[in-house]
């Protein structure tokens, strides 16, 4: 599962997108209560400009991981 993370992060950083968004998805069905691919996920549809899924993914993080600070900074905002 985590190597979809790193190969999400890599395609992030390539601006490979839309590969980026497919290895998030295929973290969260390997482990849909890890917070981190819902962060990654939300952060990758904010930089493509859809703020409406981002904040989505955002909250599915915050509901699983409440505590997280990188999360409370994005709510705080």
């Amino acid at each position: 599962m985590l190597i979809h993370i790193t190969n999400a992060t890599k395609f992030y950083y390539l601006k490979d997108l839309e590969n980026a968004v497919k290895e998030c998805n295929s973290a969260i069905k390997l482990a849909p209560n890890m917070a981190l691919a819902y962060i990654k996920l939300g952060s990758i549809y904010y930089s493509m400009g859809n703020q409406e899924k981002a904040f989505a993914n955002w909250r599915i993080a915050k509901a699983i991981d409440p505590n997280n600070p990188e999360l409370k900074a994005v709510f705080k905002e």
